[in-house]
């Protein structure tokens, strides 16, 4: 399904997620079908818009997904999505992203992005834990996950290509700061201590955003 409308002002740009439409998806195919956008996906090859439109109405009536298209500033021309999956899933979920607008990389577009999809997860869906995958390559984006709480939890090796060369896949693991005494009953580890106080401030962020509506 699709996600609600969420906004927040980031440090350059109003961030704001919105449903996606059908009337966009040959614009998601020539996007996702550009090499250089490709690059940290896992995604090879080139797309059509009957592909994107079969994706649209799989995700229209997944009831375990959410999906928004995300747009800036007054322009309300998709420049990426992001995601939710596998939300019946314990109490977890998995997230992504993608920025199609190369132009509009390194912008504070996606931190603000990840603001709202994990304070939905965290509020709306009671989820206590998130997870992701990053090629290591793609630093920006690892950091921009770790800004709002993401941790390094785990490694595949040489599981995936860049650029010619192979390189590792890392996990990344969002932990709920109101779940922390059901997950850890025996104390949290100290190694988790100041990605949990970075998702805090996430928590904080997004109270702040939907209140300012």
């Amino acid at each position: 399904m699709f996600g609600p409308k969420l906004s927040i002002h980031g440090a350059s740009h109003l961030i704001q997620l919105r449903p996606c439409r059908k009337t966009e998806m040959g614009v998601v195919a020539d996007y996702m079908s550009n090499p250089i956008v490709q690059r940290f996906t896992l995604q090879i090859g080139g797309f059509t818009e009957s592909d994107e439109m079969d994706w649209f109405e799989r995700n229209r009536i997944d009831r375990t997904s959410y999906i928004w298209a995300i747009t800036i500033d007054d322009n309300d021309e998709l420049v990426g999505i992001t995601s939710l999956g596998e939300v019946n899933h314990y109490q977890s979920c998995k997230s992504g992203i993608i920025i199609f607008r190369t132009d509009l990389w390194h912008q504070g577009i996606a931190s603000g992005a990840h603001i709202l999809r994990t304070g939905f997860a965290a509020y709306t869906l009671n989820r206590a834990t998130i997870a992701t995958e990053v090629k290591e390559p793609n630093i920006p984006s690892r950091k921009a996950l770790e800004r709002v709480g993401y941790m390094v939890t785990g490694r595949h090796l040489r599981t995936v290509r860049v650029d010619g060369a192979f390189a590792d896949r890392l996990e990344l693991s969002w932990l709920n700061p109101n779940w922390i005494n059901v997950l850890y009953p025996e104390g949290l580890p100290d190694v988790y201590r100041e990605g949990v106080e970075k998702a805090k401030l996430t928590l904080q962020k997004y109270e702040e955003a939907i209140k300012a509506k």
